[in-house]
């Protein structure tokens, strides 16, 4: 059986709709979110840096659109 790993990823939703007891949604899966710390731009661990190096990371949890995984054996 194949091993189930926990992921974050960034969602379009088309329409979501509720009868009040329950949600029916369309979405589709535009990429996986990857935090700063598991970023390979991560300034602390990269050799050129963050590409948004005009801004100041805030924490571990954040994220932005550069985001790449470190190791990418997730896909």
């Amino acid at each position: 059986m194949a091993e189930l790993k926990q992921m974050e990823v960034i969602m379009r939703i088309d329409f979501a709709m509720s009868d009040g007891e329950q949600v029916a949604v369309h979405a589709e899966k535009v990429q996986e979110l990857v935090r700063c710390s598991d970023c390979k731009h991560n300034p602390e661990t990269a050799w050129f840096g963050c590409p948004m190096a005009g801004t100041k990371r805030r924490s571990d949890e954040d994220f932005c659109s550069f985001g790449e995984r470190e190791d990418n054996d997730m896909e």
